[in-house]
Order: structure tokens, then C-alpha cells, then sequence
């Protein structure tokens, strides 16, 4: 199939809506604990994910991937550190939504802004509306997730020095925490639904993993870029007919003047399509 960028929000909107009643019952249901996501697990070497170790070697780029639920082991470097960047603004909806699950329509602007624009003052009025960026670290934990941490407001978080762990994740972490939000019970149904919409609405993902994805699949996801070079994006995927999936895509280069690159994002989800679609298996 012919990648290509996915747009028209309306189609995607109701694709969202199929998604969700795919994932959740259809009768209300009272909140339950949420399903929580893994902590990083030890680092393993086998990626299965023909070609991505040549691309990394000829972009000069790390990459970090995981797709999650991992029905075949495609990661790469999944246990390593990466700078969040904006990546971590679907985590702080989820925060800020857990504590309002029913948001008023100013609330609801800046959690469009954020999430779906990118918008860095209505992420810092989230973080500040939470008490500061360590509610969202404590949020983190309480989904399961042991790695993400958020220390900073915007831009500074976005730095990205290498070996600096502050306002980091791996993907495996990031991965699984999406997975939970969005796909599982941490959140009212309303309020996931909610957090869905903002994902498929996404502005900024345009050319990195949706545009290394089949025209025919659902798609949402959130974007982050910082120094070092780092672009990243952290998707809710579905094939047609499929089981919806979190990839995690996160790169970054060693040089501070490096520029963000997003084809290699894109190259990088053709690879994992491909390799979801071969002799190991395949999410359809």
C-alpha cells in the first residue's frame, strides 16, 4: 500500500469513536482501577525490524522504538532515555482529565491547544493548574509507569542534552502509558474520549509517523521536537480490521546543532509496517 499523510478530521473523528467502543463497553460503567502500564523492562538486543539498525547507521541518528502491545518484539532500543519533549503533553491531559473528567470550555481549549496544537503556554497553565511539573511525574507513576518524568516547564524541558535525565521516558515507558490512557481504563469514558479526539486532531504529526503509515489506517498521535536534533512522535494506530497498537518513534543525534528530521520518523514507521506485515506476524 501507498503511505501517505492522513487527513480530513471529520473521517478520523468517527474513526476515533469507532476505536473507542471497540475498546470500552457500551453501558456506562462506574470508574475502575486502571490496568496499569509496565515498568521498563531489561534492555534486549533482537529488534526484528529488518532495516532499522542500516537506517540508524546511515542517519547518524539513535532511535528509540516500541510498539505496544508487543504481539512480536518490535523495539529498538526501548530501554533507553529520550528527552519527552511535547511527547509528554498527552501525559498531562491524562492528569489534568483524571481530576476533571467533565472539563468546562475554556479547560477544554487549552487541552486542545496543547495536545493537539502543541501550544506551550496552555501546557505550561495545565502544569501550573497541577501544581507543577512533578504532579505530572506522580501521575506517571500511578498508571505504572516507573521511567517518564517530567521536571520542567516549557521550553526549557525541551533541551535534550545527552545523558541529562531530566524530562525523559523510553519508548517502551511512553509507549505503554499512552496505551493505558487511551486504550485502557485509567480515565472516565468520557475523558478518554475526549484525549482520543485530541490525538487524531493532532496539527504537527503530519509528516513523521502518519505520513509513513498506509492511507487506510486509524491514526492519533502526539509530537515532540527539542535540541540535539530530537523529533519523536507516540501514535494510537489501527489497521483496518486490525487491533489498535501505540508506536513509539523517538530520534535524536549527539551534535547540538543537529535539526530535527522528520522523513526519518516516517522511515522509520514504514519499516515497523512492514515489519508487522511479515513472516513474524501481523496485526491485521
Amino acid at each position: 500500500m501507498t503511505p501517505r499523510r492522513l487527513g480530513r478530521r471529520p473521517l478520523l473523528l468517527a474513526g476515533s469513536l469507532g476505536l473507542l467502543a471497540g475498546c470500552a463497553d457500551e453501558d456506562p460503567t462506574p470508574p475502575r482501577t486502571p490496568t496499569p502500564a509496565p515498568p521498563a523492562a531489561p534492555a534486549r538486543p533482537s529488534t526484528r525490524i529488518p532495516g532499522l539498525a542500516r537506517l540508524e547507521r546511515r542517519s547518524g541518528a539513535r532511535i528509540g522504538v516500541y510498539v505496544d502491545p508487543p504481539t512480536e518484539p518490535l523495539e529498538h532500543r526501548a530501554d533507553e532515555r529520550f528527552a519527552l519533549c511535547s511527547t509528554f503533553k498527552t501525559v498531562l491531559a491524562g492528569a489534568v482529565l483524571a481530576g476533571e473528567p467533565e472539563p468546562g470550555a475554556s479547560l477544554r481549549e487549552d487541552l486542545r491547544r496543547a495536545v493537539s496544537d502543541s501550544d506551550n503556554d496552555a501546557a505550561n497553565r495545565l502544569i501550573d493548574r497541577l501544581g507543577g511539573p512533578a504532579s505530572v511525574t506522580r501521575f506517571a507513576r500511578t498508571l505504572g509507569d516507573d521511567v517518564t518524568r517530567l521536571d520542567r516547564r516549557e521550553p526549557d524541558l525541551n533541551s535534550a542534552v545527552p545523558g541529562d535525565p531530566r524530562d525523559t521516558t523510553s519508548p517502551r515507558a511512553i509507549a505503554a502509558t499512552y496505551r493505558t490512557l487511551v486504550l485502557g481504563d485509567a480515565l472516565p469514558r468520557g475523558a478518554r474520549d475526549l484525549l482520543t479526539d485530541l490525538l487524531v486532531g493532532s496539527t504537527t504529526g503530519a509528516e513523521r509517523i502518519r505520513a509513513g503509515l498506509p492511507e487506510d489506517w486509524w491514526v492519533g498521535d502526539k509530537t515532540g521536537t527539542g535540541g540535539y536534533g530530537s523529533t519523536h512522535d507516540v501514535a494510537v494506530v489501527r489497521p483496518p480490521g486490525g487491533e489498535a497498537f501505540v508506536l513509539a518513534v523517538y530520534t535524536s543525534y549527539d551534535d547540538p546543532a543537529a535539526e530535527p528530521d522528520q522523513d526519518l520518523v516516517a522511515a522509520v514507521a514504514r519499516l515497523v509496517v512492514s515489519a508487522a506485515a511479515g513472516p513474524a506476524g501481523s496485526r491485521r
